[in-house]
């Protein structure tokens, strides 16, 4: 804690800002002071002073302003823009005393830059248009020189009108004035300012002047004035404190009070008596307030907070559940609610809180009323499948960065299917969230993308989806044809800027309205074609008085509705409540009940004749309307989703079988494979999930699609790829050392059969280092396999399988198999069907090996802990039997797979295995295989195709017996080599033996060398 003492102002509020910063001295003790930021805190002064220093702060001070210009409290500087953006493209300018002068003869040029139409905040610089140069009513100087140098400056154009100009409401006047550290050119022939994004030119300040109230702007009349922002120096005196917290809303100390909302605006006193007061808190949630003590808050459990937030809570998306009078709202400040089951929801019903942060959209499912929605800011979503018992994170894939405002959209017809919105395009689940795409969208997306970025899905037709969040300006609307799966962009209706909402219609599939809420323009614009063309319902557009010739206010729309039952009556939810139309939008009138004119942001006809209407600062309103209570989404037909699709595990074809979910009824469905009909089929007359079988030619890689047909036209399914295996004998054994292997043997799935840095020879290695699931777009985890495409016949044999290893995985936290914080691990399964997967052995870590001699299970977990690889001086030991697990018996076929889960989050080297033997003995030769040939003998090539050479170069003088043996000791080849001068070179010839490893073995007299060499 600081204290000034030379006199001077000073302001607190740059590190927490001024939206939520407050202070409190007690009322009992003024040694005792109580502040507020993100949480609040208790801090009482020491007797004594603390250690006195020099401090500089920025100044910002007005000579004679007073009577026309205000200004917002809001410096630049480095700490302007997003990241390193200012600092980068304003390379580090000196901080120098600068001095705004107007008055009269007052003036300069000053570089224009526009912004989209309809821009508020965060306008990315780089979205800052360069249009000419004009002259302004000030003048802009470095005081700091001597003599003083009169500087460039730019500024925003906000109206793009060509003049500089201020307004009294300070969101409007957003005529920013870059003041920019280079002398002032009155040519205005600086090219590195004179372009788009050029405002950010050796920018030092960013200056938000508006029109004081009641104000008149007159720039031919400006009183002799100035702004000046200087750097001082000033004495400081720390004074020693001790502190503690009375909140921890975000439970990141002790959860003391952790019922009291985050951000705190007010803190203010309540004294009861002489020795006893309360803290009144105000915050982002509400307000609380403690118990009556001379030390109250100090501990846990003192504060009570409003369960109901504040009665101006902002209700951005509100939806009803389908068969009950319970509502869902996302509240902003208050997160998301949800009301009793139980009963029948009214204005004096308890919600019960389920998602914490601002709450947005939200969405409840249409058929299912145990599915539900919701979020917060930035795309934080969750859903319930239990009727909000409880709840699953479920945007853990999602790509690029959300909209503070987070969409949700759906339909009536599918919905299953829901759609969000990032910077990189449109996430689309087709499983109610349990997993996400991304459908990229290019063109104008990503530099239009704001934080009201919208997205809807045709109520009439889920085949269309709309997303955007500007038109003009460099900013599109996008329409998607394909239920989502790609989107381009539609001809604009005029240069609009920013958009407020995107709406269907309920009967009409190539009908949707565009919302704006700028003054004097458009309100709301109708395409009927599907976005070719647009037009204006709210009588604005073109009319020179800025009024509606209709009747429409002129306030900004947030949603509309069609009505279903009478398309000719329309309701806009705007700024001051309802806004009706009876006659197809060719008059408005404000609608006049008991609903309340507020700032109605959501509207959405629901079952039992209901409209649920989502207000800022009234809560969630219904509209029962008699019309209504037979409603019936419009009639669509979806294409199927394809579930599944796997190899049947037969002897004489290739086999598919592919679970399809059949949504809508078809007069036909086909299946492709690689864009050829392998399949087609006539009893696709349900409802439900069904199988189909259907051959491919031969083995190998396929992407399979179903297709819907009705009335001829075709409805896509999605695809799914897989790899169809060789169909191969079963057998009683297996046996491989990875370098023996012709290459069917194994199915790979993000595994593969190499070299590895630090082994000797092939081993089978999944990914070094294996991938997280999130950046492999899961959100619980995934798995890496490795299958043997060789069916086993399980026999007494053991112990049944054999294999060395090496697995550095992330361990888990103590838990065991499969408990969720068991993290990743490897595991080896069987299976009868190709399908259904059993373990043999339970999921296993890096904390977990066989213990064998020299015990170096301690290696795998030092390996992990110290981000270290692999090396065959880790290899273990592991046997495992069939029947273990109780799943298998004698006599059964089986298929044996390798699999890596991997989670969310930390990964690993990954796992290493060699020398597998599957109900088989480990051959005589093991062990042997990778002798070191003498310097001067060389054996090639190596892998061979059968025929290769044996070359001695000055050594092993006389005749050499040459032997070829296969991996289980067998010689199958004996050649005698006459090598009497020392140098010479043979060829041996085994192209008529199977492919496989084989071993060269070189003996004269006492001397004995062996290599192995791989056919294939």
């Amino acid at each position: 804690m600081f204290n000034n003492e030379d006199g001077s102002s000073d302001t607190w509020l740059n590190s927490q800002g001024w939206f939520d910063n407050s202070i409190l001295v007690n009322p009992l003790y003024d040694s005792i002071v109580y502040y507020g930021g993100i949480e609040t805190y208790k801090a009482t002064l020491l007797p004594g002073d603390g250690v006195s220093f020099n401090g500089a702060s920025t100044v910002v001070s007005e000579d004679n302003t007073g009577s026309f210009l205000n200004l917002v409290n809001i410096w630049g500087g480095k700490s302007l823009g997003t990241g390193d953006e200012w600092v980068n493209a304003a390379d580090n300018p000196d901080l120098v005393d600068v001095e705004v002068r107007f008055g009269p003869g007052r003036s300069q040029k000053a570089y224009r830059f526009s912004v989209p139409d309809g821009s508020t905040s965060g306008v990315p610089h780089a979205n800052y248009t360069y249009e000419d140069t004009v002259t302004v009513p000030f003048e802009v100087w470095d005081i700091l020189a001597d003599p003083p140098i009169q500087l460039t400056v730019s500024f925003r154009d906000n109206k793009n009108d060509g003049v500089f100009n201020i307004v009294e409401d300070f969101g409007e006047s957003r005529e920013y004035i870059f003041t920019q550290i280079t002398p002032y050119d009155p040519t205005m022939s600086q090219t590195e300012i004179s372009k788009n994004g050029g405002q950010l030119y050796k920018s030092l300040y960013l200056i938000w002047p508006y029109l004081v109230e009641n104000g008149t702007w007159d720039d031919t009349n400006l009183p002799e004035s100035s702004v000046k922002i200087e750097s001082k120096e000033f004495i400081y005196k720390a004074k020693e404190k001790t502190y503690t917290h009375i909140t921890d809303g975000y439970n990141d100390i002790d959860s003391k009070n952790d019922n009291v909302h985050v951000d705190h605006h007010f803190l203010g006193a309540i004294v009861d008596d002489t020795a006893n007061f309360r803290i009144l808190h105000g915050g982002d949630g509400g307000v609380a307030v403690s118990i009556s003590s001379p030390d109250p808050g100090i501990n846990d459990g003192e504060f009570t907070a409003s369960l109901s937030g504040y009665n101006t809570t902002q209700t951005y998306g509100a939806d009803k559940v389908h068969g009950f009078d319970q509502y869902f709202e996302g509240a902003q400040d208050n997160g998301s609610w949800l009301s009793d089951r139980s009963e029948v929801a009214s204005s004096s019903s308890n919600y019960i809180f389920k998602i914490g942060g601002d709450g947005f959209e939200v969405i409840t499912h249409f058929t299912d009323s145990d599915k539900m929605m919701g979020g917060a800011q930035g795309n934080w979503f969750w859903r319930t499948l239990d009727g909000g018992a409880s709840w699953i994170y479920t945007a853990g894939s999602f790509v690029g960065s959300g909209p503070f405002i987070s969409r949700l959209s759906t339909s009536y017809q599918d919905p299953e299917v829901v759609y969000a919105v990032t910077s990189s395009g449109a996430m689309k689940t087709s499983n109610f969230g349990e997993s996400w795409e991304l459908k990229s969208i290019g063109g104008t997306w990503g530099g239009s993308f704001w934080s009201g970025t919208d997205i809807e899905v045709s109520l009439a037709n889920p085949r269309f989806v709309w997303a955007g969040g500007q038109m003009g300006n460099g900013g599109e609307i996008f329409l998607s044809k394909d239920w989502g799966e790609t989107f381009d962009p539609v001809p604009g209706f005029a240069n609009m800027g920013v958009i407020t909402g995107l709406y269907s219609h309920p009967t009409e599939d190539s009908t949707a309205y565009v919302l704006f809420g700028m003054s004097g323009a458009a309100k709301v614009i109708e395409t009927k074609d599907l976005g070719q063309t647009w037009k204006d319902l709210t009588g604005f557009h073109l009319n020179v008085s800025g009024k509606s010739s209709k009747g429409f206010p002129d306030v900004a729309v947030y949603s509309f509705l069609v009505m279903p039952h009478n398309t000719d009556i329309m309701w806009a939810g705007t700024d001051i409540g309802l806004v009706e139309s009876t006659d197809g939008a060719e008059s408005w009138h404000i609608v006049n009940s008991n609903f309340s004119n507020a700032s109605t942001w959501d509207m959405k006809v629901k079952d039992q004749g209901q409209i649920v209407l989502a207000t800022h600062g009234r809560g969630i309103w219904t509209a029962t309307l008699d019309d209504l209570k037979d409603f019936v989404p419009n009639p669509a037909t979806l294409p199927p989703v394809l579930n599944t699709v796997h190899q049947v595990d037969v002897d004489d074809k290739y086999l598919l079988k592919s679970n399809v979910f059949i949504k809508s009824i078809y007069d036909s469905l086909l299946i492709n494979a690689d864009g050829i009909v392998r399949g087609t089929f006539y009893d696709a007359t349900e409802i439900l999930d069904k199988d189909y079988e259907f051959e491919v030619p031969e083995k190998g890689d396929y992407i399979i699609q179903a297709f819907g047909y009705k009335d001829g036209a075709e409805y896509p399914s999605n695809q799914l790829e897989i790899t169809v295996n060789p169909i191969l004998e079963a057998k009683t054994s297996f046996v491989t050392t990875f370098s023996d292997l012709v290459g069917d043997e194994f199915s790979l799935d993000r595994f593969r059969i190499g070299t590895q840095s630090g082994f000797e020879g092939r081993l089978l290695n999944s990914d070094h280092p294996y991938e997280d699931g999130v950046s492999q777009g899961y959100d619980d985890g995934y798995s890496l396999t490795a299958t043997l495409n060789i069916p086993i016949i399980i026999t007494d044999f053991r112990p049944s399988i054999k294999f060395k290893e090496v697995v550095i995985v992330e361990p888990g936290d103590g838990s065991s198999y499969p408990a969720p914080r068991f993290y990743d691990y490897v595991i080896v399964e069987a299976s009868k069907d190709g399908i259904n997967w059993l373990k043999l052995i339970d999921g296993y870590d890096s904390d977990k090996c066989i213990p064998v001699e020299g015990d170096n299970c301690a290696t795998w977990l030092q390996a992990y802990n110290t981000g270290a690889s692999g090396n065959k001086d880790m290899f273990k030991s592991r046997e495992i039997d069939f029947d273990a697990t109780g799943y298998f018996q004698e006599g059964d076929t089986v298929k044996v797979r390798f699999r890596l889960y991997s989670d969310d989050l930390t990964v690993a080297w990954g796992w290493g295995i060699d020398d597998l033997y599957i109900q088989a003995e480990q051959p005589v030769v093991q062990g042997i295989e990778f002798t070191k040939l003498e310097k001067n003998i060389s054996i090639f090539p190596n892998p061979t195709n059968g025929i290769f050479s044996v070359e001695f170069s000055d050594t092993w003088k006389g005749d050499v017996e040459c032997k070829i043996i296969d991996i289980f000791g067998r010689e199958i080849l004996s050649k005698e080599l006459n090598n009497n001068l020392g140098s010479s070179s043979h060829e041996i010839d085994i192209s008529t033996k199977n492919d496989g490893v084989f071993i060269v073995q070189l003996v004269q007299d006492d001397r004995k060398t062996m290599k192995k060499i791989i056919k294939e």
